[in-house]
């Protein structure tokens, strides 16, 4: 086993641990009262390029996007599923703050290849106006993933609750 400081020094001599490209998809699915929602905002990169002697990879955040949606004519919620072919590193999303009576934010979502939908944003009022809510995604890899780039495609889906 390496000591940890030839891992550093290896780490350092690499520009870049990992690039992970979050592509956005959205599928709305088909039952009636369902309209279209959007998201905002461009596909974050999130580059992973410090460590702490010591330690793993900092983590890095990006909120540089938004999902919008609207309440239907029953009780729904948001679904979110990723696709990400040969996944390497750990990604998660969580929505940030939700104004009162416009839904339930669940903890975060770890985003993992062929996942089943998960519970996003849920108890969603009927007839609610249009509300945005910020999107967090964390990348914390780990020094055993080695280098590379992960292609996420992201999947919100509103369905009835």
């Amino acid at each position: 086993m390496r000591p940890i400081s030839s891992i550093l020094e290896q780490f350092q001599r690499k520009s870049l641990l990992a690039l992970l490209l979050i592509c956005f998809g959205l599928m709305i699915t088909s039952v009636p009262g369902v309209h279209a929602q959007t998201l905002t905002g461009t596909a974050p990169t999130i580059n992973i390029a410090t460590a702490v002697a010591g330690s793993e990879p900092t983590p890095v955040t990006n909120t540089g996007s938004n999902v919008k949606y609207s309440g239907k004519t029953f009780l729904s919620k948001i679904t979110v599923k990723t696709v990400c072919a040969n996944q390497k590193f750990d990604l998660s999303v969580v929505a940030g703050s939700i104004t009162a009576g416009r839904g339930t934010a669940a903890a975060a979502v770890v985003l993992l290849n062929g996942m089943l939908d998960t519970d996003f944003i849920v108890s969603i009022p009927a007839n609610v106006g249009s509300t945005t809510v910020s999107l967090r995604y964390t990348a914390a890899p780990q020094f055993s993933d080695g280098t590379g780039t992960d292609t996420h495609t992201v999947t919100y889906t509103q369905v009835a609750n």
